[in-house]
């Protein structure tokens, strides 16, 4: 919880309440629009779109702080 951010709090928000419309629609027959059905679709692809580009950015910074920590091997010569 330490490592999350606002947006990713606002994210789960939004996932909970796809849950709850998903658990809704059929347990009380509630029917959905096709532009309803787009919205929805759009969001989750953006919730996924956004988990990517965080993993990313996060491998990115390990992979720095990884390449600072390694201390240079005055054994081996460059070419």
């Amino acid at each position: 919880l330490k490592e999350t951010s606002a947006v990713t709090y606002g994210i789960c928000g939004q996932v909970k309440d796809w849950l709850n419309i998903l658990i809704a629609v059929p347990v009380f027959g509630t029917p959905l629009s096709a532009m309803q059905l787009f919205g929805y679709g759009v969001a989750v692809c953006g919730v996924f779109y956004y988990k990517r580009l965080r993993t990313q950015v996060a491998k990115e910074k390990a992979d720095a702080q990884r390449e600072e920590d390694e201390p240079a091997d005055p054994s081996v010569e460059e070419k």
